[in-house]
C-alpha cells in the first residue's frame, strides 16, 4: 500500500520513508498489542530511527522511489497486525519523508537516545512508553474515517450506514476499552446499520449491530458454543456496562 500511496496526498516509498514507517508501525504494535511486530533493533541515527538491516538492503536505491515487488511472497500477516498496519499507515500517509523524519525528531523515543549513529538502539521499552497514550486517538480517528468510507462506497445503496446507526457506532467505540481497541473490526449490514466485530482467534468472538432503532450484540466464549446476546433500544447504561465487560473478557 505504501508504494501506490501518490494518488492519495503522499509520496512513493522511498528508504528514507520507509524507515520512518517500520518505527511508527513497531511503536504502535507495541503499544497497543505489547509485542514486537519484528525482531529487528531500530537506531537513533542522525536522519531519525532506522532499521539497519532493512536500510542496508535498500540503500542502492539512495532517494529514489523503492521498486514495486513483483510476485515475490513475504508471508501473510494475521487480521489484528493487517488492520493495526493499514491504522498506522492510513494515519501517516500524507506525510513525506522528510514530514516523518522531522516529527520523529521531537519525540522522545529518538531525542533521549544518544549518541545518535550506529549501533545505538532505540529501546522497546522506551517506544511501547510513548506511543500507548497515543494509540488510542489513532484507532478511533482510523474508526471514523473507515465510516466515512462506508458512505462513499455504499452510497444509494442498502449498504449506506444512516447517521443515527454512524453516531450510535462511535458511541460505542468511545467507550471500549482501549485494550479491546485492535481487535475491532466495522463492516456495513444490509438497512443501513453496522456491525461492530470484536474477534479473538477462532473461538472468542462478539459483534455488537448499531441499526436506526435497535441495537443487538451477542457473544461465543467457544468455538462450539451457542451464541448468547440480546437486543435493546437507546442508550441504557446498564446494558453498555454489561457489552464492556464482556468485550474486556473476551481479550484479557
Amino acid at each position: 500500500m505504501a508504494q501506490e500511496d501518490g494518488g492519495r496526498g503522499g509520496e512513493r516509498l522511498t528508504n528514507l520513508k520507509l524507515q520512518k514507517l517500520l518505527y511508527y508501525a513497531q511503536g504502535y504494535h507495541l503499544a497497543a498489542l505489547g509485542t514486537l511486530l519484528f525482531e529487528d533493533a531500530i537506531e537513533a541515527w542522525m536522519y531519525g530511527p532506522v532499521v539497519p538491516v532493512c536500510y542496508e538492503h535498500y540503500q542502492k536505491y539512495g532517494s529514489k522511489s523503492l521498486p514495486m515487488l513483483q510476485g515475490q511472497s513475504y508471508g501473510r500477516l494475521d487480521e489484528i497486525d493487517d488492520r493495526l498496519l493499514r491504522q498506522v499507515y492510513n494515519s501517516l500517509v500524507a506525510y513525506s519523508a522528510i514530514g516523518l523524519m522531522q516529527m520523529t525528531h521531537t519525540e522522545s523515543p529518538w531525542l533521549d537516545t544518544n549518541p545518535k549513529g550506529h549501533g545505538t538502539v532505540i529501546s522497546t521499552e522506551k517506544m511501547k512508553d510513548y506511543f500507548k497514550p497515543k494509540y488510542p486517538a489513532l484507532v478511533r480517528a482510523s474508526y471514523a474515517k473507515t465510516l466515512d468510507s462506508f458512505v462513499a462506497k455504499n452510497e444509494d445503496s442498502a449498504y449506506s450506514p444512516s447517521d443515527m446507526s454512524m453516531k450510535r457506532c462511535l458511541s460505542v467505540l468511545d467507550i471500549m476499552p482501549d485494550v479491546v481497541l485492535p481487535y475491532i473490526d466495522l463492516t456495513p449490514n444490509e438497512f443501513g446499520s453496522i456491525n461492530i466485530s470484536i474477534r479473538v482467534g477462532k473461538e472468542r468472538r462478539m459483534t455488537i449491530n448499531t441499526g436506526d432503532e435497535t441495537m443487538s450484540w451477542y457473544y461465543c466464549t467457544d468455538y462450539n458454543s451457542r451464541p448468547c446476546g440480546k437486543s435493546f433500544v437507546g442508550y441504557d447504561d446498564a446494558t453498555f456496562a454489561e457489552i464492556i465487560q464482556t468485550a474486556k473478557n473476551l481479550v484479557v
